[in-house]
């Protein structure tokens, strides 16, 4: 947030009642448009900050300002994060937009805004249909609808591309301290004491962490336990430190329970085994061992997910296990600030942490709230992402300069798109023949090239600037896009039988619409007749509705004797859980397709911010035309 829009809060803050915009305007030295123009972006990023009233001006909501944690709203610095403040802006915030907002809200000059808008145009140059047009000093987007949500699609999922802890995302989450400082802190500690932990184990502990301090924020500390000590002196030197320095930041209080918490956490991620650990829990015993055994026995059966060689996902379930046992000894619940997060962006992983829950609640003899699912779900999806890499699109590099100069652009290429791509060849001239032998799904070269062949191609400058980087991800996203089509038109257009494919249902509850649709796949023979009692306990669970006018209703145990789904789509809205729904999928998949569900997970996690292609799905008529939709966009 810029000096001058903080100036108007301030104010507004020292006045504590309603004020013309007019008066405001002179107040802060500005006209009444920008005074407009600034309260709106105020509460575009704060939503309802700023009270309006066409009579009486405005006023501070004294409220909500208190909560706000304004240090987390970043000003774009580079070159690359005010292309995409840009391009944002004009796809979701405004309709056009002058030099002059743009250079007010960057804090930069108008010939740094020209720069950057030559950036917003060679990002948009693949997206055929679609432009930046200028008039004047005006801006804006010309295209439809459909392509910008597929620019902004594709942008998004390179900014967060295989990376399920996302800790600038989950930072901001925590609105009254900044995660991200406290991790900085942890690291200085650590740094400090030379104590050296996995990369790997660091976004959990963090979680952990982030989690703690919300929890003493509202009042909640440890009570002083006994028991032998599960860590080292030189975990509880470190714990202090790093406590001591966060409560000069945080406005929490400085306990040694809390520090043996800290040192116990960071004990746990250092040791690849823990000891196992027996908490009694009204007159059960309770091996976390062998509970954790049992998870992951269970994760392994029925979602083909084996972790039993991931020693942070071990010690990290086991040391949240003990934490989960203790607020069951004691009655106590703690919020979840990334449950919604989960369920929205990771509905398969939140599925996984609701199975869990269940063993865990047969072991235990105890209910486990949607909240702890969600915990319990972040260890899974952080195992989940270490256990799964990426296809790595095969590159072949075509460079005519010499061998140390061909090195060079290999390396800057690799440190950007390492994850995503491999280099299997670099060559330094180009054959059709004999590149049409070595399978590779992309070349990149680094002078003009044409050639017959369905690869696709792009030229490069020898020092990989940013607008090489651009042309790459764009490519990488549509050879990602075509291959994920390929597998789940593959997988699911087989599953979609125009038998089961209902339009115009008129039924007045969930239940109503489960039992119908139901009802034929029993009958057909695809599912026992256990199936509708199953998929009804586990709408109990927790709703499988979505904010996007869908449903997924599933069983609790894949125990479909041919996989198969069923699609319902309504004649109008119902009520389901806490979302109008109007499309359901109901899901039906054998044991051994258990691999499949991710692929329509994926499918799903895409398509639900996809307001064309929802409403597309929605007014299918014919089986073909819905799984056309599902496929392409």
């Amino acid at each position: 947030m810029n000096t001058r829009r903080r100036d108007i809060l301030r104010k507004l803050d020292e006045l504590d009642s309603w004020i013309k915009g007019k008066d405001l305007s002179k107040r802060v030295g500005v006209t009444d448009r920008t005074i407009r123009s600034d309260i709106e972006e105020i509460n575009r990023a704060y939503p309802g900050l700023i009270e309006s009233s066409t009579r009486d001006g405005y006023r501070l909501n004294t409220a909500l300002y208190s909560k706000v944690n304004f240090e987390s709203s970043t000003l774009p610095q580079t070159p690359e994060e005010r292309t995409m403040y840009i391009i944002k802006r004009l796809l979701f915030h405004k309709n056009n937009i002058t030099f002059l907002e743009l250079q007010d809200a960057l804090y930069v000059s108008e010939h740094t805004i020209e720069s950057d808008i030559k950036r917003v145009r060679k990002i948009l140059s693949p997206y055929t249909g679609m432009r930046l047009v200028r008039e004047k000093n005006r801006i804006y987007f010309e295209g439809n609808e459909q392509i910008k949500r597929r620019l902004y699609r594709d942008l998004l999922s390179n900014e967060i591309h295989g990376n399920f802890l996302n800790l600038n995302r989950i930072a901001a989450l925590y609105e009254k301290f900044d995660l991200l400082r406290i991790m900085e802190i942890l690291e200085d500690s650590l740094s400090a004491h030379d104590y050296k932990l996995r990369e790997t184990s660091i976004p959990m502990i963090i979680i952990h962490i982030g989690i703690t301090i919300e929890r003493m924020l509202n009042g909640n500390y440890l009570e002083p336990v006994d028991g032998g000590s599960d860590h080292g002196e030189v975990e509880m030197q470190i714990a202090e430190h790093f406590l001591t320095q966060v409560i000069s930041i945080v406005p929490i209080q400085y306990r040694e329970e809390e520090v043996i918490a800290i040192a116990r956490l960071l004990s746990g991620y250092k040791n690849a085994q823990l000891p196992d650990t027996h908490m009694l829990l009204g007159e059960r015993n309770v091996s976390i061992g062998n509970l954790i055994k049992d998870i992951s026995n269970h994760l392994n059966s029925v979602f083909d997910l084996d972790f039993s060689a991931d020693s942070d996902f071990q010690s990290g379930l086991h040391l949240h296990l003990q934490s989960l046992l203790g607020r069951l000894q004691k009655n106590v619940s703690i919020p979840n600030a990334h449950l919604n997060e989960i369920k929205v962006k990771y509905p398969l992983v939140f599925e996984m942490g609701l199975h869990v829950s269940r063993i865990i609640e047969t072991t235990v003899g105890c209910e486990i709230s949607e909240s702890e699912a969600g915990f319990v779900a972040l260890h899974i999806g952080a195992a989940y992402d270490r256990l799964t890499m990426k296809y790595k699109h095969k590159v072949l590099l075509i460079s005519p300069n010499n061998q140390s100069f061909a090195k060079l652009t290999e390396g800057k290429i690799r440190n950007v798109f390492g994850e995503r791509l491999e280099i299997v060849s670099i060559q330094t001239y180009f054959v059709e023949r004999e590149v049409a032998q070595q399978n590779v799904d992309l070349i990149i070269t680094l002078s003009p090239l044409e050639h017959a062949l369905s690869i696709p191609t792009v030229q490069i400058s020898m020092f990989v600037n940013q607008e090489d980087e651009s042309n790459i991800f764009v490519t990488l996203n549509e050879l990602d896009k075509r291959r994920f089509n390929l597998a789940f038109g593959r997988h699911f257009g087989k599953l979609v039988d125009e038998r089961f494919f209902y339009t115009d249902l008129d039924f007045e509850t969930p239940e109503a619409v489960i039992r119908f649709m139901s009802q034929d796949l029993v009958k057909e023979g695809y599912v026992p007749d256990s199936f509708t009692k199953s998929v009804l306990d586990r709408e109990k669970m927790s709703s499988t509705s979505f904010d996007y006018a869908l449903a997924i209703p599933h069983p609790l145990k894949m125990e479909s004797k041919q996989s198969i789904i069923s699609i319902g789509i309504l004649d109008k809205p119902i009520m389901w859980g806490t979302f109008q729904v109007k499309l359901v999928i109901l899901l039906a998949i054998t044991e051994s397709d258990s691999a499949t569900m991710w692929l329509f997970f994926d499918w799903l996690s895409e398509t639900i911010t996809n307001a064309n292609k929802m409403t597309n799905l929605i007014e299918s008529r014919k089986r073909d035309e819905f799984v056309y939709w599902m496929i392409n966009d």
